[in-house]
């Protein structure tokens, strides 16, 4: 065999199916595009899944390319030999061309004549059929094999591991043929015919050298035939490295043993488990991928996989007392060694390393607090039995990874009900996702699948709203009552889609264009606009009469709300290259939200804006408006954009061709919004707020144009109010303003914990059945704790949320009941609480206190409480 490099491994498979007039394609992101059934690419040819299923041509019938994939069914086996849950895929493709025979002479012919594998080390799987599902056995593949020289004692036929497929609940799928490698005696005795093969240890799987792919799986399990036979191959390009390099495991591969040995130092092998290196190993090299794709750590989705990947690697630090920060340094290790071939990794460094960092600061406290109540726990276990409830608390409210927990509770002989367990991770859940339709959706008591049967089939939606207000279209399919119709009944709402739209949809944090829609038999108002794959769903009132598929209707566009709301749209990228302007190059768009109301901003930057540089920012903003400077739109390609200096923002997908809006020289994005012909007309923007949405992340709320002229005249009027009552000039009365104050505090009575009123008081209850007081009024941090003290008593409830108003900040206090400070702390939940507001503040078990600077809304306040509460 050859020794070959993880780069030559790749250009030998390459340029091995390009002479075989494959077409090389280029590796597409792990952020599946346009395929709900799918978190990340978890294959070579799920990118290409449109291809099998005949809904698009391929660009060649015969096509090749190496392509990064997250895959995280096999996570429990990370640690042994042969699982990563980061890997490359080189895969080759033939749809409706060659089929079993050609990709079997291919496979043999690249092994054994390329890579110079002995063939006597190598086996062949086929699959032996399921009578059940009524699919027959493999043995064309057998006779295949045989054909070109591989003993048929090396043939072995096997159950659902030969099946693969589909790439999520549904799609294309068929039988496999692999290819595995024999590692030797030293890891288990030889198969021998009829016997048992050790896919596990000894025979080491190089190749899916062909999915036969002629089956469609259905949502209800069944099958159908797909109306091409095409041939689907995958090697991994890590385990072709190691059965080539005769390594003992993936963690020998050029690519992965410098993160190895770097995570080995770092944590110290005395102190940490084979398995724990190279679960940190893989699960670093796995972060650093996701994160590079613009995927931030969160609670649910694609972000919950990349926390629950960090979070597994800070538990190992902090059991091996090793500083998670340490971490930084192997996923810069990381990028050290997959730029050259992934540029993207070395392009969004810094942004990789901060959002690491950031998890690590967040979570550490909490697992170090969670592992501390574990050890408690299990000390007091008496039956040998943790329960269920308790391992969920650990898991939901203090972050502990349930691995961890199972790992710790095997450690002492004790058990855990997995199946009760389970279950109330499975209500948490449900009870986590409710709220995450859109408004729309819930109105209409409809959900993503009701989305997915009115646009199944239909054609794409042309959208010429850039240029007109006003068009005639054709109704396509119409949706009521949660099924497609031909017409409308008397139902009050319904969603439409017609053959071309002048509508605005829901994207790039804009909100929708609302208006009409109408004939001489209807009249019906939008009030919502949804692109579901490039088909725009409007989201109907029915005023008067009824609607019937292919009826000709009039399209409208609220010009107002439009006008409006791209003012506010083009105020965004001016507030963008101001905070940058003023702030520095660090600052990126975090997120935005833009309505015919107000614009709201969420950028990077890691501490509050002072009160100058706020105005700084809005003075900036003003002079650009002022200058009344032509918007330029254009369509240029991705690359050429880039190359002048055009922004885009980090993680988001766009097309070879993208939309790019300038405004003169001080600002250039990539932008599909709706915008101003001239800044000028903006008229003005005022900044309402600034705040904290999350450790790192600001948010900033303007209002432009009328909007904010009225706010000016309103808060004028409001000043000159004031004015009569203190009968003092405008200029003193900020100074008039702070005596009386002054003089009212003096004057507080020194009972008022039972005189004062509460401003707020309400019970929060959180997920895990833990009752907590919320409650803001006016007193100092010992009355607060004297009355958090009191209701938690008074109240039997268990944390006390205690908040006070003082001149420019809030004092904060929590209080944890004296049954509850064994299972938590006081200071770790007062971090969790108000750290997203950038708060500050400390204490012990059972009280903490501390401040948040400026105003922050109650209600996100409250929010943030019930987190901490869990």
């Amino acid at each position: 065999m050859k020794q070959l490099t993880t780069s030559q491994i790749r250009q030998v498979f390459l340029d091995f199916f390009s002479k075989h007039q494959h077409q090389k394609l280029e590796g597409a992101s792990i952020i599946p595009d346009n395929d709900p059934t799918l978190l990340y690419i978890n294959s070579g040819m799920a990118p290409l899944k449109s291809y099998f299923l005949g809904e698009a041509s391929p660009p060649e019938k015969k096509m090749c390319n190496v392509q990064p994939c997250i895959r995280t069914n096999d996570i429990e086996d990370v640690g042994d030999r042969h699982h990563l849950t980061f890997f490359e895929m080189m895969g080759s493709w033939s749809i409706g061309d060659y089929y079993k025979e050609g990709a079997i002479k291919l496979a043999y012919d690249l092994l054994v004549n390329h890579f110079e594998y002995d063939p006597q080390k190598l086996y062949a799987t086929v699959y032996k059929g399921n009578a059940e599902a009524g699919i027959p056995a493999d043995t064309e593949s057998i006779e295949f094999w045989k054909s070109v020289g591989l003993p048929e004692d090396h043939i072995v036929s096997l159950g659902d591991d030969n099946f693969w497929g589909p790439a999520g609940q549904t799609g294309p799928c068929g039988p496999c043929t692999e290819v595995f490698f024999d590692t030797g005696d030293e890891y288990g005795p030889a198969y021998t015919p009829g016997g048992h093969f050790d896919d596990v240890n000894r025979y080491i799987e190089i190749w899916n050298a062909g999915v036969f792919m002629e089956l469609n799986k259905m949502a209800d399990g069944s099958f159908e035939n797909l109306p091409l036979k095409s041939v689907d191959t995958g090697a991994g390009v890590e385990r072709m490295y190691m059965a080539l390099n005769n390594c003992d495991s993936l963690y020998d591969v050029d690519v992965v043993k410098p993160i190895y040995d770097l995570a080995k130092i770092k944590f110290g092998a005395e102190h940490i488990t084979q398995k724990d290196l190279r679960m940190v190993t893989d699960h670093i090299r796995s972060s650093t991928f996701i994160l590079s794709e613009g995927v931030k750590p969160d609670k649910d989705g694609r972000g919950y996989i990349v926390r629950r990947l960090i979070r597994k690697c800070i538990t190992v630090a902090v059991r091996a007392k090793t500083p998670p920060i340490e971490l930084i340094e192997l996923s810069n290790e990381v990028i050290e060694q997959l730029k050259d071939f992934y540029p993207q990794l070395e392009l969004q460094k810094k942004q990789i390393l901060q959002l690491l960092e950031d998890e690590i600061v967040d979570f550490e406290p909490a697992i170090k607090n969670g592992l501390e109540l574990l050890n408690d726990e299990l000390a007091n276990v008496t039956d040998k039995k943790l329960d269920a409830n308790k391992v969920f608390i650990l898991v939901t409210t203090h972050g502990v990874p349930f691995e961890i927990v199972k790992d710790y509770a095997m450690a002492r002989s004790v058990s855990i009900d997995e199946k009760e367990y389970e279950k109330l991770y499975r209500e948490h859940q449900k009870v986590s996702r409710q709220g995450t339709e859109t408004n729309a959706l819930v109105d209409l008591g409809l959900d993503s699948a009701h989305l997915e049967e009115l646009t199944n089939g239909v054609a794409p939606t042309e959208f010429t709203g850039y240029d007109e207000l006003n068009i005639e279209a054709r109704v396509l399919a119409i949706l009521q009552n949660g099924k497609k119709v031909e017409k409308t009944d008397s139902t009050n709402q319904c969603l439409v889609v017609t053959d071309k739209t002048t509508f605005y949809a829901e994207g790039g944090g804009q909100a929708a264009d609302k208006g009409r829609i109408e004939n001489d038999n209807f009249k019906g108002t939008v009030v919502d606009v949804k692109n579901h794959n490039h088909v725009y769903i409007h989201y109907l009132n029915i005023d008067e009469g009824f609607i019937s598929q292919s009826d000709v209707v009039k399209l409208s566009v609220d010009k107002n709300n439009r006008e409006s709301t791209a003012k506010n749209h083009s105020a965004t990228h001016l507030l963008h290259s101001a905070l940058r302007s003023v702030l520095g190059e660090h600052v990126s768009q975090k997120g935005s939200l833009v309505n015919s109301e107000k614009l709201r901003f969420d950028f990077q930057h890691n501490k509050p804006l002072s009160k100058d540089e706020i105005q700084s920012v809005e003075n900036l903003v003003n002079q650009w408006i002022w200058q009344a400077t032509g918007c330029n739109i254009t369509e240029e390609s991705y690359q050429k954009a880039i190359a002048s200096g055009v922004t885009a923002l980090f993680g988001e997908k766009y097309q070879e061709d993208v939309r790019v809006v300038r405004f003169a020289d001080f600002s250039a994005e990539l932008c599909a919004g709706t915008h101003v012909v001239n800044s000028g007309q903006i008229g003005l923007v005022k900044i309402l707020t600034e705040t904290s949405t999350a450790r790192g992340i600001r948010r900033m709320e303007a209002i432009t144009g009328s909007v904010a002229y009225e706010y000016l005249s309103k808060s004028d009027q409001i000043i000159s109010a004031v004015q009569e009552i203190i009968r003092g000039d405008k200029e003193q009365l900020v100074e008039n303003i702070f005596a009386l104050k002054k003089s009212a505090k003096e004057n507080k009575a020194k009972d008022s914990l039972t005189q004062t009123a509460w401003d707020v008081d309400e019970i929060l209850e959180g997920t895990s059945g833990l009752k907590a007081i919320f409650g803001q009024i006016g007193l100092d941090k010992k009355e607060l704790i004297d009355l958090g003290e009191k209701e938690l008593k008074s109240r039997a409830l268990d944390v006390a949320f205690m908040v006070s108003p003082a001149e420019d900040k809030l004092v904060v206090v929590v209080i944890v009941s004296d049954k509850n400070t064994d299972k938590m702390k006081a200071n770790i939940i007062l971090k969790n609480w108000i750290e997203r507001f950038d708060g500050r503040g400390g204490g012990k078990a059972n009280v903490a206190q501390g401040g948040i600077n400026g105003k922050i809304d109650l209600a996100l306040l409250k929010n943030s409480a019930l987190e901490a509460l869990g």
